[in-house]
């Protein structure tokens, strides 16, 4: 068990967007385009050269010196799959040219069980406002001959008021 490193300014999550990309968005080095949806990435023998993305419509090529894949866990597996990277069979099942055949891309993705307890606080807790994001992690085996543990809790304080379609008003807790 232990505690997650959170991107917190004044008691506030920060998005990755927020907290490192809009500091730096006036950089001669630096493009980004807002409603723009990624549909392929273009490849040059095993190097990343650019992007395909349709933005209000209208699909677009750029080239890029660097392409950093960063679109979650479900899509930037796609988004190889999409580019012909990922287990040739598949790919050509689907119509798609094997740019590289690498039979990891896509698999072993797992969801994420959610399970609830709730409680209520009787005394005003006395938090700093820099920790209210407080989260806890730990991780186990659940069965003691794994080499590895593979279940992981997460801990998060969280709201929940009328099934979690209010929120608590301002210093209500």
């Amino acid at each position: 068990m232990g505690y997650l490193h959170l991107t917190v300014e004044d008691g506030e999550r920060q998005s990755t967007a927020v907290a490192y990309l809009h500091p730096v968005l006036d950089r001669s080095n630096l493009t980004a385009e807002t409603g723009a949806r990624v549909t392929r990435v273009v490849l040059e023998g095993d190097t990343a050269t650019g992007v395909t993305y349709v933005q209000n419509g209208v699909t677009q090529d750029i080239a890029a010196e660097e392409v950093v894949l960063s679109a979650g866990a479900i899509d930037s597996p796609k988004l190889l799959l999409l580019s012909g990277v990922g287990p040739a069979t598949h790919l050509e099942e689907h119509g798609i040219d094997v740019e590289h055949d690498l039979p990891g891309v896509g698999r072993n993705l797992q969801d994420h069980l959610v399970a609830s307890s709730a409680y209520e606080c009787t005394q005003d807790p006395e938090i700093n406002p820099g920790e209210v994001l407080c989260q806890v992690t730990g991780f186990e085996r659940s069965d003691p001959d794994l080499p590895a543990p593979d279940l992981q809790y997460f801990l998060a304080r969280v709201y929940f008021m009328n099934h979690g379609f209010d929120n608590p008003e301002e210093g209500e807790g």
